[in-house]
């Protein structure tokens, strides 16, 4: 029997008309009937065997609705394979395969409090971590026990590793100079022979560089020292020598190879009372000093005890 499909109103199967489903206007029809007002019906595409039900509750039709099959999944819900532009919620996804994206999007936090995170390939390089600041941003490790471990951050001026607590342990300015932190001894790069590396600056705190020789002169001068050992070679110039414990022997002092006295006044009496004595030096006999012993060329040497006593 041919029927409208709202005239199907009693249990039986036939031939439907005046249907629009899956752009057809007839094809079969399934109904099951409580009454008039407690309808159920399929409708069956003759062409592409695809069904639609309904059902009437309490005297009011319902919209039809298309039941998925192998062909018409993919129109309406998200691809088994390969389809794109699909998007589907749910509240959690265990994947038993790769997750792969099509595109170079990533991961993206739409809302939440931590909404604008992002995650996805910035170069053929690395991957970027986007944070919901402008100023900072950072990866935390945390171990099985959520435990913090420290963490990979930047705040926009520095960038290097916090602490388990978050505090900076070391770091470096953007362009590449470390600003905290130590490096011990062992894993400093190896550097050129005979070459020091030093802070010339006295008041500031600076990264080592080489020192000239000049420089490390300067560092030295004015610093008390303890030098052993024994030279076999020294040459130069030493502009003032406080004092000598021992000289084992001297060479050729200078170049006339003599040995200057100096801190005479001038007149012997008044040399060996000094205290201290007159300091000597030999630098060739004297002539001409008051109260010398008599002549004119002498060499006179004052050794005076700290208790005044006078050997000469």
């Amino acid at each position: 029997m041919v029927q409208a499909q709202d005239s199907y109103t009693n249990n039986g199967i036939g031939y439907v008309t005046s249907v629009s489903l899956f752009s057809q206007t007839d094809g079969g029809m399934y109904a099951s009937a409580y009454s008039t007002s407690w309808i159920h019906q399929i409708y069956g595409d003759f062409r592409t065997g695809q069904i639609a039900i309904r059902g009437k509750n309490n005297g009011t039709w319902q919209s039809w609705r298309t039941v998925l099959d192998s062909s018409n999944y993919n129109s309406y819900a998200a691809a088994l394979n390969g389809a794109s532009n699909q998007n589907f919620s749910a509240n959690a996804i265990y994947p038993y395969e790769w997750i792969r994206f099509m595109t170079d999007a990533g991961i993206y936090w739409n809302t939440g409090t931590y909404a604008g995170h992002h995650i996805y390939p910035q170069a053929a390089w690395g991957m970027s971590f986007r944070s919901q600041n402008n100023g900072d941003c950072g990866l935390q490790l945390r171990g099985n026990n959520n435990t913090s471990l420290g963490a990979v951050y930047s705040d926009g001026t520095s960038i290097g590793f916090l602490t388990a607590a978050f505090g900076w342990g070391a770091s470096f300015t953007l362009a590449g100079s470390m600003n905290r932190g130590t490096v011990p001894l062992a894993r400093i790069e190896t550097i050129t022979a005979y070459t020091i590396l030093g802070n010339n600056n006295a008041s500031a705190a600076a990264v080592p560089a080489a020192l000239s020789v000049a420089q490390v002169a300067t560092m030295l001068s004015g610093q008390t020292m303890n030098i052993a050992g024994s030279s076999t070679s020294c040459t130069g110039n030493a502009a003032t020598a406080t004092s000598a414990t021992s000289a084992t022997t001297a060479t050729g002092l200078n170049s006339s190879n003599y040995i200057s006295r100096i801190g005479s006044s001038g007149n012997y009496n008044t040399d060996f009372q000094n205290t201290p004595a007159g300091t000597v030096r030999h630098q060739g006999d004297d002539y001409g000093i008051t109260n010398n012993p008599g002549g004119g060329w002498w060499f006179v040497d004052s050794y005076r005890h700290s208790n005044s006593g006078v050997v000469s």
